[in-house]
């Protein structure tokens, strides 16, 4: 229980003074709209004392809503539906006029207000002084630990008339954000939260006072759609209701791909002859197609004859922001209405959720007693509205699309904002499940039924918890100024002593910023405070979105990463996380440690990682079955592994080599895909073999990404091996049952070995699902070497740990015979297989746990920067369906002419370039690095935070920019400039640091089996 002030008395310095009532639970609600009034009123009939904040108590209150009938019922369960039912109109009939004719619909519980009705009504079932001007400014989070399973708001900013006021965590149990959608709780909640992109419907509100037309349009709502042409293509729609005896409101909804966007300035004077000149355009249109006036005409002109007549009218333009519910809640916070879930257009669903949300939340949170209650009822208060919200959503998105389509005549899904569902997987099913689904059927039972098939659709919101909330708006501040100085560099800034300096400024503001901790916003004591919640399992916890340990991951991080770079460069470069592996991952380390013993491991590996290793495939396999078992054409392959079939490796690339030092002769070919990374490769050329390259695209639709005969026409009697990347690295491909029963096929009928890397098989997206290459049939079950590792699922890449699960446990023995672990000069540290063990046993599946969050955090990750690439000229990427890495192609900004094309690489040109001159570090497509095919092509490693990988790509885009417009000249002065300024802390730095260069071909290195073995290793 927190102290619970009992009057917020704000002084100039300023001081709250707070009384202590252990009985009270007390909740700051911010927004006096109706979101936070019945919330306000709910939560003090509970029990709660409640102050609610509003920055316009006793402004300008808008126009007016639907009540819906579940609003209705909301309201009768706060107590006040009488009062606020006797102020408002009920609506009867629902008349919609079309080019096809007139359509009628009953209606019942549904009500038109007034916003003043609403208000005026509840803020009258408050208690007095509950209601009190003042404005959030700042909201300080504290992200999830290993005692918090949720965020925490640790303190808040509150700006009134008599001061600004400082509460902390201690002086509530409960923030409430009702404020709409430019909430700051919301985007505290949600760093990456869109309520900028504007939707394609748009509406201009107005209203008029005319009596005479308010008492014709009594217990009626009026909505006519417009045809554009005599084909009766739809193009706007306009409704009318009564808010009162002399009130009318009108609302115009169109096509702002058609129209224009609606206007920015809602008191601009040209409104009303705008909207008269439309309508009265689109009423001629209507009147030439039916050869007649409609009846609704009349009611329309009178509207606009009585808005000329309007001294000033006010005008509402509502220009919509993207639908869904965010993440709506932490430790102690929760948003509501609008500020939690902007409805779609077409939902007539906001205030009547809105009232739902107060009901729900105060019902979840009527027996707390603690903050460990209050945490436990906002995690069910999210549960219990999340899937009825997202109901409402999708239905309003289907009527809307339908209204949409009208227009695009068939072409809808291509001229649709990103924003929208529509196409998705999801609003695909919904609009299925609902296709019956009428715009006006909202009021009657058939809103229950329709809606009832929209939940059964729905599928859960996964959502990614968050950290410091006011670190990503400083970070965008910092990095616009930062941004302007790095473009407008001239060549004589690029002198070294200026380029030096300027490289120092750009670390220290970038290491302040990402690893700061609040000096000055809290005590040492609110900072040392240790909150009661606390989840069951820590390895259950939601991934910190918003927050990596830079500092450690300066001093650790090598391989082309934080540590091999200049502070200031943000790296997208190595396939590593950024994040710390799981907590049980850590603590089973610590235990076998805690001993003393380090003795040594058998050579095939400690008996309970191979078990684990077994138990662990041996789901995957099942889980890849389930997917095609029932149109499965050939009879399947492996369903379970056994543990005598696991060898532990020192980490998959181990096992790559130790496959190709048994199969691979001097001499031998073995295929390999083209683009995909080079350790494949290497593997055989260290062992005298010959690469033979086998094209894979990801630009082409399942059972198009490889020709099966060009495969075959590069099978000679030498070739001994098919290689599989399993997914893909880089392209991010999932292949499916089909295509891998095709080259399971292909090595079948020429006799050859099969080398699966599945290295990314927990990171596969979804709806995709991980199909392991031993299961599709029983050709590849009894030729496939499956490597498995746990740098990239788990994050364990250091303590270099692998897997190779061979078809028997004979086919194993020849394997672990060429590894040289018999002779210890080869062989996986006990510590890393109990590590290991642990991610497999302890840190979740794919779906939740651990491994769940952070596969859908990557998921995020991929998705969003695919969107941005998308967003930027001249280059392109397709969406990956698994991995974390990114696929670029950059060829035409690299090449834009046929002498270019003809001419040298210039990959590596282009990322010292953006590395240098932009601070952002990616990955070549060098055929060192991934074969012939990544020519024109750049790779993004994107396992970090949203502030980090929102600033790289950022950079990245200025980055693109500047090379395009800049004269290759130019960029080659600039190049040299940086080059020499840089050239004595280059000789300094590691060699791996100097320049993204892969290492010479590992067939030119000693022939010495064991000694080429650990050179190429190595």
């Amino acid at each position: 229980m927190k102290e619970c002030p009992e009057s917020l008395s704000v002084t100039s310095d300023p001081v709250k003074e707070s009384v202590k009532k252990e009985s009270v639970q007390r909740a700051i609600v911010i927004g006096g709209g109706p979101a936070g009034l019945s919330a306000g009123i709910a939560l003090q009939k509970r029990g709660w004392e409640v102050q609610i904040f509003d920055s316009n108590v006793g402004g300008s209150q808008g126009f007016g809503w639907l009540i819906m009938p579940n609003g209705v019922e909301a309201l009768k369960e706060l107590g006040c539906k009488d009062a606020v039912i006797n102020k408002i109109r009920p609506i009867e009939d629902a008349e919609l006029y079309t080019p096809s004719g007139l359509e009628k619909v009953s209606m019942s519980d549904t009500y038109c207000s007034s916003r003043e009705a609403i208000t005026e009504s509840l803020t009258a079932y408050l208690r007095p002084g509950t209601l009190r001007e003042g404005r959030l400014e700042k909201v300080n989070m504290r992200a999830a630990t290993s005692d918090r399973g949720m965020p925490v708001v640790k303190s808040i900013k509150i700006t009134t008339s008599q001061g600004p006021l400082k509460l902390r965590a201690k002086d509530f149990d409960l923030l409430v954000g009702a404020e709409g959608v430019g909430s700051l709780l919301a985007q505290s909640l949600n760093p990456g939260l869109d309520r900028t992109t504007r939707g394609r419907c748009h509406t201009v509100i107005t209203a008029v006072h005319d009596g005479s037309l308010s008492t014709d349009l009594q217990g009626r709502f009026v909505k006519s759609y417009f045809a554009d042409d005599p084909g009766g293509n739809q193009c706007c729609a306009f409704g009318m209701l009564a808010l009162g005896k002399e009130r009318t409101l009108g609302f115009m909804q169109f096509d702002s791909h058609v129209h224009g966007e609606a206007p920015r300035r809602a008191a601009c004077s040209d409104n009303p002859r705008l909207l008269h000149t439309f309508l009265d355009g689109a009423m001629r249109l209507d009147e030439l197609h039916a050869g007649s006036q409609e009846p609704n005409h009349d009611l329309i002109r009178r509207f606009l004859t009585s808005l000329q007549k309007e001294r000033s009218p006010a005008f509402h333009t509502w220009r919509p922001v993207a639908p869904g519910m965010s993440v709506s809640v932490c430790n102690n916070a929760v948003t509501v209405g609008d500020a939690s879930h902007p409805m779609a257009d077409f939902t007539s669903q906001g205030v009547s959720s809105a009232f739902e949300d107060a009901v729900a939340l105060a019902r979840l949170l009527q027996a707390t007693n603690n903050n460990q209650d209050v945490e436990a009822g906002l995690g069910q208060y999210n549960q219990e509205r999340r899937p009825r919200v997202e109901g409402y959503i999708d239905a309003g998105e289907h009527i809307r699309d339908t209204f949409l389509a009208m227009n695009d005549k068939g072409a809808q899904q291509q001229v649709l904002l990103p924003f929208t569902r529509t196409g998705s997987t999801r609003a695909m099913l919904n609009r299925q499940l609902s296709a019956s689904f009428h715009s006006l059927s909202v009021s009657t039972n058939g809103l229950r039924k329709s809606l009832a098939r929209t939940y059964s659709g729905a599928t859960s919101f996964h959502s990614l918890s968050i950290g410091k909330p006011d670190l990503r708006k400083s970070l965008r501040e910092t990095w616009k100024s930062t941004q302007s100085r790095l473009l407008s560099l001239t060549e004589e800034q690029l002198e070294p002593v200026a380029a030096k300096e300027k490289e120092e400024e750009e670390a220290a503001v970038v290491e302040e910023l990402l690893w700061q901790k609040e000096k000055g916003e809290v005590s040492e004591e609110e900072d040392d405070e240790v909150d009661a919640a606390a989840v069951d399992d820590i390895n259950c916890r939601p991934l910190d979105a918003y927050h990596v340990n830079l500092p450690v991951l300066r001093i650790t991080a090598y391989n082309y990463r934080w540590a091999t770079l200049p502070p200031s460069v943000i790296p997208l470069t190595a396939a590593s996380s950024d994040y710390p592996a799981a907590p049980c991952v850590v603590e089973a380390i610590k235990n076998s440690a805690s001993s003393g013993y380090f003795a040594y491991a058998p050579n095939e590996g400690l008996p309970c990682f191979r078990e684990a290793t077994a138990r662990y495939f041996s789901a995957r396999l099942q889980r890849g079955q389930e997917t095609f078992r029932a149109t499965a054409a050939a009879p399947l392959g492996r369903t379970a592994i056994r543990p005598e079939e696991v060898m532990a490796t020192n980490a998959a690339a181990a096992a790559i080599y130790a496959f190709a030092q048994a199969f691979v002769k001097e001499g031998d070919e073995v295929l390999v895909m083209d683009p995909v990374d080079f350790l494949l490769a290497s593997s055989v050329r260290g062992f005298g073999g010959v690469v033979v390259r086998y094209s894979v695209t990801s630009g082409a639709p399942p059972g198009a990404r490889f020709n099966v005969s060009a495969i075959e026409e590069l099978i000679t009697e030498r070739t001994k091996v098919l290689s599989i990347c399993n997914p893909v690295n880089p392209l991010g491909i999932a292949w499916t049952y089909e295509e891998l029963v095709s080259l399971a096929g292909i090595a079948e009928q020429h006799n050859l070995q099969i080398l699966s890397d599945e290295v990314w098989c927990d990171l596969v997206h979804a709806p995709r699902v991980h199909v392991p290459t031993v299961c599709v049939s029983a050709a590849a079950a009894a030729r496939t070497y499956t490597v498995l590792g746990f740098s990239k699922s788990h994050a364990l890449e250091g303590l270099r740990v692998g897997a190779l699960v061979a078809p028997s446990k004979e086919a194993l023995q020849i394997c672990l015979a060429a590894s040289f672990t018999d002779v210890t000069a080869n062989g996986c540290s006990s510590l890393a297989q109990y590590a290991a063990t642990a991610a497999m046993e302890e840190a979740g599946d794919i779906s939740h746990g651990w491994l769940g969050n952070w596969k859908a955090h990557l998921k995020w990750a991929v998705e969003y920067t695919t969107k941005r690439i998308n967003r930027m000229p001249n280059v392109t990427a397709v969406c990956p369906e698994a991995c974390f890495v990114v696929w670029v192609d950059v060829s035409a900004i690299l090449y834009p002419t046929p002498a270019l094309q003809a001419g040298p690489a210039k990959e590596n040109d282009l990322t010292d370039f953006l590395r240098e001159t932009h601070k952002v570090a990616v990955i070549p497509g060098l055929e060192g690095f991934f074969g012939p095919a990544s020519r024109g092509h750049i790779r993004l490693a994107v396992a970090t935070s949203y502030p980090l990988l929102q600033m790289a790509l950022d950079r990245l885009e200025a980055g693109f920019a500047d090379w395009t417009a800049k004269p290759p000249e130019m960029l080659c002065r600039m190049g040299a400039a940086v080059q020499a300024s840089q050239e004595p802390e280059l000789q300094k730095r590691p060699r791996a640091e100097q320049s993204f260069r892969p290492l010479p071909d590992i067939a030119e290195r000693p022939k010495s089996t064991v000694r080429r073995w650990f050179r190429c290793y190595r």
